[in-house]
């Protein structure tokens, strides 16, 4: 088998989220090491629709291809997976533990369902990828194969790209000043 191309698949990809972020730039660097490689979601924000491609259009029927599932809250994907013949491995990305969203029942019911999902699906993957240690052990608590940990890709020369606000900094400078970065969750 001479495996040329090597896709992602995530429920929902748009430009800011960490998962999203690091997808992009696993596809940039598969790019260059001559793969051919897609994006594909269900969910396709407009700030990346020419980034990324309904998964409804993969090719299901192409063995000579790898794909890679993000997982990191519930989505039953397990109908449309089990008509992919390509060998599929899974990125890992944790689940909140639900206790954190008990004032919001729609999350708490997500991430419940994410984590009893798990076990369900661990056969389905050939290989799997947690992005830490913690998440590569959960992994193997629920029976998944060839587990690996590989942290969060993050284009750095992306990041040094960004241009320094000066002004901004000048205004902030004598403020006392705490940096936020993620979501608003107690964990």
């Amino acid at each position: 088998m001479n495996i040329k191309k090597i896709h992602q698949f995530s429920p929902t990809v748009h430009l800011g989220d960490g998962i999203s972020n690091g997808m992009f730039f696993f596809q940039k660097i598969l790019k260059s090491l001559g793969f051919q490689s897609e994006v594909y979601a269900e969910n396709i924000k407009d700030d990346v629709k020419n980034l990324a491609k309904n998964y409804k259009s993969f090719d299901l029927e192409d063995v000579e291809q790898i794909i890679f599932i993000h997982y990191s809250i519930y989505y039953d994907f397990e109908p449309w997976v089990d008509k992919i013949k390509a060998k599929k491995h899974i990125i890992y990305h944790n689940i909140t533990p639900p206790e954190f969203f008990k004032n919001n029942p729609y999350l708490y019911d997500m991430c419940k369902k994410g984590i009893k999902f798990l076990p369900q699906i661990a056969s389905k993957f050939e290989g799997s990828i947690g992005d830490s240690k913690l998440n590569s052990d959960e992994l193997q608590e629920h029976n998944f194969k060839n587990i690996h940990t590989i942290p969060l890709l993050v284009d750095v020369e992306k990041v040094r790209s960004f241009s320094f606000n000066h002004k901004l900094f000048d205004e902030l400078n004598d403020d006392f000043n705490i940096i936020f970065v993620g979501r608003v969750a107690r964990n």
